[in-house]
């Protein structure tokens, strides 16, 4: 009779390809680093869904991992505000909004 080890691991085993760290690790990365960022929760999860999805029908991979390291380094650059970054942001988003009208 195989024990409570053998049974999780043999229900699991089937999905494994859905649960790789690489893909759960990048993904997260990108739902923080949105959050981080002041993008709206439900736009970040679909975002991450869809980021999901190509990483699982392994399309661009190292490009997409490659973003989520840089994105998340400019997420940690807003958060703890390095060398004023905040103030730069604020200046281009107001001078993006009077181009725009």
């Amino acid at each position: 009779m195989p024990g409570w080890r053998e049974k999780i691991n043999a229900t699991i085993e089937p999905l494994d390809a859905y649960l790789d760290d690489r893909l759960l690790i990048v993904s997260g990365l990108y739902l923080l680093s949105f959050l981080i960022l002041d993008v709206p929760p439900w736009k970040a999860c679909v975002v991450v869904l869809a980021i999901y999805g190509c990483l699982i029908l392994q399309i661009a991979r190292r490009a997409i991992t490659a973003l989520s390291i840089l994105l998340f380094a400019a997420a940690m650059a807003k958060w703890t505000d390095i060398a004023g970054i905040n103030e730069v942001a604020t200046a281009a988003h107001q001078a993006l909004q009077k181009l725009a009208q």
